[in-house]
Formats: C-alpha cells, structure tokens, sequence
C-alpha cells in the first residue's frame, strides 16, 4: 500500500467518525428541544430563580426597584428581542411601572409610552450579581421589593404572554 492510498484511506474513516459525531450531538440537541418544548418552554426559557429575593430599597440594587411595584427589564443596546419586549410593554401601557436596567447606555429611542419609564445603564455588574443570564429579562417586582415571576423570553409573543399573566394575577384596582 502506498503512502497516498493509506492516507486516503485514513481521510476517509475520520470524515465518518466525525459525521457519525456530529450525528449524535444532533440527536441530542432534537431532544433536548423536544424536552423544552414539553416543559412550558412557551413562557420563555428557563431562568434562575429570583422569586422571593427582595431587592433593598437604596443602595446599589435599590436603582432596580420600582417604586410602587412593577417590571423590571434588563435589556442590551442592539438587541432586537430587548426592542420588542420594550415595544410589548408600551402597549401594555407599564411606562410609570417600569425599570429599564440597561447593560450599555439608556436608549435614545424608547418607544412612545415609556416616557415616564426609569433607566439605568451600565447594569452588566448587578446583572451578574443577580444571575441574569441574558437579555431581555423580564422581572416582576412588588411595592415590597420581593421578586415575584420572571422570563427570559424568546420573542414578542412570550413577552406578551407573560405581561399578560402578570395583569391577570394583579387584582381589579378598588377590588379587596
């Protein structure tokens, strides 16, 4: 056998332990988006767990609380699905309610409704502290500061469906 016959030979047994590889990891992957989509997945990925942490009043997290209640939404500069869930939340009419906690600079061009929305750049450093895993990150907060449900939502429609959870778990206003 020749030098070239035998590499040959070699090039081709690597080419299908290799395809045979990348046919597993891809079998693997169908099940694991399988699983996802079994599991609820449609409320956006899995999250860490934040419920019930309170969030100070002052203080370096404090720039996160709303005030009275609300939404707080970590969002990165250029980030289309951040755009999107900002967009859902103005027409969910949230802008008193709402905290932007952004990774880079506030944005210029909020969508109208969020004028009265508070922003706070530069969070990379509070958002690994929390364990955020990335953006947008949706966090609902109470007029207590606990943390009360969150999502790392896919696209608009996952946005929209968990403000929408958030409104119909809220009572009526002058309900008791």
């Amino acid at each position: 056998m020749t030098f070239t016959t035998a590499a040959l030979l070699v090039s081709w047994v690597a080419i299908a332990v290799l395809a045979l590889g990348f046919a597993g990891l891809m079998r693997q992957l169908g099940e694991v988006q399988r699983a996802l989509a079994g599991s609820g997945a449609r409320t956006g990925r899995l999250a860490p767990v934040l419920t019930g942490l309170v969030l100070p009043a002052d203080g370096d997290l404090g720039v996160l609380r709303p005030v009275s209640g609300g939404l707080v939404a970590f969002v990165s500069p250029g980030c289309p699905s951040c755009e999107a869930a900002l967009g859902e939340a103005a027409a969910q009419g949230l802008g008193r309610h709402l905290v932007i906690a952004s990774t880079g600079p506030c944005p210029d061009d909020l969508p109208p409704g969020l004028d009265e929305a508070r922003c706070t750049g530069g969070t990379t450093a509070l958002m690994e502290r929390l364990g955020v895993p990335g953006t947008p990150y949706l966090m609902e907060v109470g007029a207590d500061g606990v943390i009360g449900r969150t999502a790392l939502p896919g696209d608009a429609d996952q946005v929209r469906d968990f403000l929408a959870s958030l409104r119909a778990s809220r009572p009526a206003p002058g309900a008791r």
